[in-house]
């Protein structure tokens, strides 16, 4: 980088960036409606100090239903085809 000596400011773009790939990270599943409602009554009941609340056990236990079902129809689908 070249200092700026002359007094001026030099012009920058802060639009010209070059867009970063980041192929390590994977996005977070999207939760279901039951899911998010259940952690959020455990969250909320937490703030009184329950631990391992149970809505919160319930709603992991969802998430594992959910993605042995999804792993059943991609099966299902593959028979199929």
């Amino acid at each position: 980088m070249t200092h700026n000596t002359h007094g001026f400011e030099v012009e920058v773009n802060e639009h010209d960036v070059v867009d970063k790939v980041y192929s390590d990270i994977t996005p977070r599943i999207q939760q279901s409606e039951w899911v998010v409602k259940l952690k959020n009554q455990a969250g909320e009941e937490w703030k009184t100090r329950c631990t391992e609340h149970y809505a919160w056990k319930a709603a992991d236990y969802i998430i594992e239903l959910e993605k042995k079902v999804k792993e059943l129809q991609e099966e299902i689908n593959e028979i199929r085809n």
